[in-house]
């Protein structure tokens, strides 16, 4: 089956290219106004490339949205 779509990724994740900066992470999972959020490896610093990491930046977006979420009383 995998033979037949062309796009399969054979499972990649994220790597550091050169110039790459921690700092490029974090502005990859900086939420947009507030409704948007981002999680995976990719988005996380220390864990990028890892299970581990998807899972962590998972939790961290989670939060994220929970603390934008304003509920009218």
């Amino acid at each position: 089956m995998v033979r037949l779509n062309p796009y399969f990724a054979f499972g990649s994740y994220s790597f550091n290219a050169v110039g790459t900066t921690p700092k490029s992470r974090k502005d990859l999972a900086e939420a947009v106004q507030g409704k948007l959020f981002f999680a995976g490896e990719a988005t996380e610093a220390a864990y990028f490339g890892t299970a581990h990491g998807a899972f962590m930046s998972g939790i961290r977006a989670a939060k994220e949205a929970i603390l934008n979420t304003h509920v009218d009383k």
